[in-house]
């Protein structure tokens, strides 16, 4: 991860040290702290939470436009702790 402190640019580096028997807890609570979730794109059903209308099957509200799919937000997908976890095959998936 690349830094700038007071116009000087340098690389910080962060290394978690964690007993083997609290690496799954420890890599479910990161996960979490990143917004890391898995890709959800099946149909939504029920009110759109913007706008309240009815949606039936969309991944997309039909009125607002309104995103009903659930991922990973882009600026966690660009974090190291990402690309360690897939890398790893790590990432969470959706249930099926």
């Amino acid at each position: 991860m690349t830094t700038s402190v007071n116009g000087h640019r340098g690389v910080t580096q962060y290394l978690l040290q964690v007993e083997e028997e609290d690496l799954v807890r420890s890599l479910s609570l990161l996960i979490e702290l990143y917004g890391i979730a898995p890709e959800l794109t099946e149909p939504y059903e029920g009110p759109c939470p913007a706008c309240e209308t009815d949606v039936k099957g969309a991944v997309e509200c039909p009125d607002c436009g309104l995103s009903l799919s659930v991922g990973t937000p882009e600026a966690s997908r660009q974090h190291p702790f990402y690309a360690f976890l897939e890398s790893k095959g790590l990432l969470p998936n959706a249930a099926p």
